[in-house]
């Protein structure tokens, strides 16, 4: 991938990420008669940030999507294609783990985060261009040209 490219997939999916933060992320939800210890304000991407130690500490591993995507990003920049996209694919695991524990967690009756909203969205579509950056990265390989089979297998 030519060195211009790298610095605009770079510089995107860095500003995809960095206004997610100011985005609402998760909408408060009232409270009803059995409801203890459940956050019901909502919450923006960096507040959810800040948070996210804390419920990780609860049992959401989503916010380690965070320390993923950074390597991605790293390994990016580095022109480790596989490397990202290992690392962005696993920051979508990571991130995609919010409905699963929403829905396990209110059947347990444990506290619950909001509703995930439009900036949660934007979060995962951060990881998601990440990925998609790196495969794109690796089939245009280091020349610049994109790498297409021939339906006879031949070059």
């Amino acid at each position: 991938m030519y060195p211009r490219r790298l610095r605009i997939w770079t510089a995107v999916i860095l500003v995809v990420y960095a206004i997610s933060f100011p985005m609402p992320a998760f909408r408060g939800r009232e409270l009803g008669p059995d409801d203890i210890g459940v956050i019901v304000s909502d919450l923006n991407g960096l507040q959810a940030f800040l948070l996210g130690p804390v419920m990780l500490a609860d049992g959401l591993p989503a916010w380690l999507a965070n320390p993923f995507f950074w390597l991605g990003l790293l390994a990016f920049w580095r022109r480790r294609w596989r490397w990202a996209m290992r690392f962005a694919l696993f920051a979508l695991l990571f991130a995609l783990t919010v409905p699963i524990w929403r829905s396990l967690a209110a059947q347990d009756r444990r506290p619950i985060i909001g509703v995930p909203t439009f900036g949660f969205y934007v979060w995962v579509g951060a990881m998601a261009l990440l990925a998609i950056a790196s495969l794109y990265a690796l089939r245009v390989g280091q020349s610049g040209v994109v790498i297409e089979e021939s339906p006879t297998g031949a070059p």
